[in-house]
């Protein structure tokens, strides 16, 4: 009996080895150069599976290297903040997000139901040679920077066919994303729509227009709007 019952143990610790193999991915790689003057960096993402029906992964950590070395490890401990893998594209991309000359690392980590995405957004140090995480942009549903104006643009569809919407700019002061300018719609009454937009001076916020917007112009530009409701 207590052999049949030493080989029922082994029999459970093997399956329970065999489970958790199972339920950890390989690793995903991507590599990248943040500048020229600089080796290029490997990623290696680590995943588990979520158990969800929709086949989804979780990132639980991303080991970085240099020259073959391991310089960090970006680790996700909260399972219910981590990153999720389920939606096309890239899952980290490099970027440089805050037009310092380097790139920075993105990993998209939320995929909204119209395509707007978040992301964690590492800053690379050059001092420290590492990524250093800017907690603050997880909020902002990203779509792009343009280094020649110095903003960076984030979206967000929210429905109504694209009626509604929220669309930001932003720009980094002293090492801080701050507004310049904000233009959102909502839905008003009859199906109209009222398109507000928001900019900052000296640091505050002034309200420049509220307007309301017939379903047929949501799309319209606020200039090709106002032009029409003269």
């Amino acid at each position: 009996m207590a052999a049949m019952r030493t080989v029922s143990k082994y029999l459970a610790s093997s399956a329970y080895l065999v489970m958790l193999a199972s339920a950890i991915a390989s690793p995903k790689h991507y590599s990248g150069i943040v500048r020229d003057s600089l080796p290029r960096f490997d990623f290696a993402i680590n995943e588990v599976d979520t158990g969800e029906n929709n086949g989804g992964k979780r990132i639980t950590s991303i080991e970085i290297r240099s020259s073959k070395i391991l310089v960090q490890t970006i680790r996700f401990d909260d399972a219910e903040n981590a990153p999720i893998d389920f939606a096309p594209g890239d899952l980290v991309t490099l970027e440089d997000v805050d037009c310092d000359g380097y790139k920075d690392l993105l990993v998209r980590y939320l995929v909204g139901v119209h395509g707007d995405a978040w992301y964690h957004l590492y800053r690379y140090n050059p001092a420290k040679g590492q990524f250093v995480e800017y907690v603050p942009f997880t909020e902002l549903a990203y779509s792009g920077v343009n280094c020649h104006t110095k903003l960076v643009k984030t979206y967000v569809n929210s429905g109504a066919a694209g009626c509604s919407y929220e669309a930001g700019w932003y720009h980094w002061v002293n090492g801080e994303l701050s507004p310049v300018r904000i233009e959102s719609q909502d839905g008003g009454e009859d199906g109209s729509f009222r398109r507000t937009i928001k900019v900052w001076r000296n640091g505050k916020e002034v309200v420049l227009s509220t307007k309301s917007v017939s379903v047929n112009d949501c799309h319209a530009s606020s200039k090709a709007v106002g032009k029409q409701q003269k």
